[in-house]
């Protein structure tokens, strides 16, 4: 399983790959993975200059093969020109580390502005 896992991975390019492919991957690795539903989210796969290829692929399959996708990140800066981090909560991944104020995925259909927006929102 291992091998094909490497496989896969080997053959996924973000900006080349078709919906069909992108399908029949999700097929593939969904019974195995069993991904929880809140990673199911869609996003627009990207080259690697930030454009989209037209080609939506679920969250947890973009971090399973390491297909390109969109993230914002704002930094939020103090008066004195520091940087304003925060520790990550108990219940979100990589808790206790240290991390911007506000970041995200970029969920599929939106543009920069739309998602920085929505997770400017959310925090």
């Amino acid at each position: 399983m291992l091998q094909r896992l490497a496989d896969d991975m080997t053959q996924a390019d973000s900006a080349r790959l078709t919906q069909p492919q992108v399908d029949g991957l999700i097929d593939r690795w969904q019974p195995i993975v069993q991904p929880r539903p809140k990673h199911h989210e869609p996003f627009d796969l990207v080259t690697c200059d930030g454009e989209t290829t037209g080609v939506v692929a679920p969250r947890w399959l973009c971090h399973l093969m390491g297909l390109c996708h969109r993230t914002v990140h704002l930094v939020l800066r103090t008066p004195q020109d520091w940087l304003a981090l925060q520790v990550r909560g108990r219940h979100v991944d990589w808790p206790g580390r240290l991390d911007l104020s506000v970041t995200g995925h970029v969920r599929a259909g939106l543009s920069w502005q739309q998602a920085m927006q929505r997770e400017a929102a959310e925090e």
